[in-house]
């Protein structure tokens, strides 16, 4: 954008700028990958730190890659990162289908069971679970298969820590309903 009587200007921010420390601690341990997106941050970070300087001042700043504020950035690819690895489990994608599969077969042999004690003399183990699986029944509760992350080449399978929990719940209640059936 061109303003009249102005010329173009660039600002360069050097890494020099900031304290050797926390350039250094920015880039431990990062792959090289990451590396040029956390240097993306890094001057996003200095940019903002230029603008509040510059508040009062209407002239333009140039800054082609600027895509947003430092701190959305840190958040969503630093911080946010590191809090996800923590959240969320990283199954083989065979493990995650045979999880899926017991737990779509709940409604099934719960139907089956209630049909072969239709006097609801039920044993004292599914008496235990009886609401946990007719909530899930009645609530058609999918959407922890629905919440994850494949990789493209269908190996791996992400998804939070609190539905595998459930997932896994599920599975096992699956189980129990199949190998109490006559």
């Amino acid at each position: 954008m061109k303003f009249r009587g102005d010329k173009k200007r660039h600002i360069k921010f050097p890494y020099s700028s900031v304290e050797p420390e926390r350039t250094q601690r920015a880039f431990d341990g990062v792959k090289p990958a990451q590396r040029t997106f956390y240097r993306l941050v890094l001057m996003s970070y200095l940019l903002e730190k230029k603008i509040k300087i510059r508040e009062d001042k209407k002239r333009p700043i140039n800054f082609s890659y600027f895509l947003a504020g430092a701190n959305q950035l840190n958040e969503l690819f630093i911080y946010r990162g590191k809090k996800m690895q923590k959240d969320y489990r990283t199954l083989e994608y065979r493990q995650f289908e045979e999880l899926k599969n017991r737990v779509k077969l709940i409604d099934f042999y719960w139907m089956r069971y209630k049909s072969q004690h239709p006097q609801k003399d039920y044993s004292e183990e599914v008496l235990d679970h009886i609401e946990v699986i007719e909530d899930f029944i009645y609530k058609k509760r999918y959407e922890e298969l629905r919440l994850v992350k494949i990789n493209f080449r269908r190996t791996k399978v992400k998804l939070p820590e609190k539905n595998y929990q459930k997932l896994k719940q599920y599975s096992e209640l699956s189980n129990l309903l199949q190998n109490s059936l006559k």
